[in-house]
């Protein structure tokens, strides 16, 4: 998977594109616990890298009503009913160029 995090009108003192090239970085300075996943338990990950190029071919998940996969896109850990997800479709590979 190839993450993007896009600069936004984050209002914390430190954005969260610059807390996660700190955390890449100096993964010692990150207090957490548990697994890190793409939301749920389900989609743990396993290992990240940063790196500048993009691999030769790009496939993006796509916001679908009638897509295959599920996503959470807003994970209520404290009440999982208000929780959303949202159906996803893989699209065709593309090159990073016409990304």
């Amino acid at each position: 998977m190839w993450l993007w995090i896009r600069r936004g009108n984050d209002p914390a003192p430190t954005s969260l594109a610059k807390r996660t090239l700190i955390a890449l970085g100096q993964p010692g300075t990150v207090r957490r616990f548990g697994g890190l996943s793409l939301g749920e338990s389900s989609y743990l990950i396993d290992t990240i890298s940063q790196t500048a190029t993009p691999p030769q071919t790009l496939r993006f998940i796509i916001p679908d009503p009638s897509g295959f996969y599920t996503f959470p896109v807003w994970v209520d850990h404290t009440d999982s009913k208000k929780s959303i997800r949202w159906r996803f479709r893989i699209s065709d590979s593309i090159s990073p160029t016409e990304a």
